[in-house]
């Protein structure tokens, strides 16, 4: 709207006379121009709801299918040095974990809590390296993988699953339109200050967020 007011210089008003040569009063504003007219209608009829940052464009908040599945329970162990892949929900990361058959102090390396927010933790872990037996199953070797990337896992009984889904919208949200994106990976901040990391999918959807320090 705002470029709609603005004014025609004085001197380039002689090139946007509204289409009558003859006529010897030019439009004032840009809005008055049949250039300005198009502009007010394109904006009213939507043209303006995608954001193209770094040659993906981001459709208005939308999410792909899976993203409070992959943030609560997550996907398991990935494959390499991936880590738990998702299960933000510290009892999911937890419940992970265990599924290894090791017990998970010896899978624990440290733990360090949020100094804003309670409830809010970084976990340093390593996973056990597997190894196949003679019968060709996938067994432990005896040996670990550090995963070099902390998990940030949040307390369920400090906060429910649908604040942090709640917030991390609103992050996703303050990131955008800060145009906080960098190589697809969008960081913004909730309402309450609380920071969240989040992935953009080739479709320009969020497809993951999580909250990080």
């Amino acid at each position: 709207k705002w470029i709609n007011n603005r004014n025609i210089p004085s001197f380039a008003q002689s090139f946007v006379r509204s289409g009558n040569s003859a006529a010897m009063t030019a439009p004032k504003r840009v809005g008055d121009t049949p250039f300005g007219q198009w502009l007010q209608k394109f904006a009213a009829e939507g043209g303006g709801s995608r954001e193209t940052i770094s040659s993906i464009t981001v459709r208005a908040m939308e999410f792909e299918e899976g993203l409070e599945e992959h943030l609560i329970r997550g996907e398991g162990i990935g494959k390499g040095k991936k880590g738990v892949i998702g299960a933000h929900n510290m009892d999911e990361f937890y419940h992970t974990l265990k599924e290894t058959g090791i017990n998970i102090n010896d899978l624990i390396i440290s733990k360090e809590q949020h100094p804003k927010f309670p409830g809010l933790y970084n976990i340093k872990y390593k996973i056990p390296a597997l190894t196949y037996d003679k019968s060709g199953n996938l067994v432990s070797s005896g040996q670990f993988k550090v995963i070099k990337l902390p998990k940030t896992v949040y307390d369920p009984k400090v906060y429910l699953d649908q604040q942090i889904i709640q917030w991390g919208k609103e992050a996703m949200r303050e990131g955008i339109d800060a145009n906080r994106i960098k190589r697809g990976v969008v960081e913004g901040y909730s309402r309450n200050g609380m920071k969240f990391a989040g992935r953009l999918s080739d479709k320009g959807k969020i497809k993951i967020f999580y909250p990080v320090f």
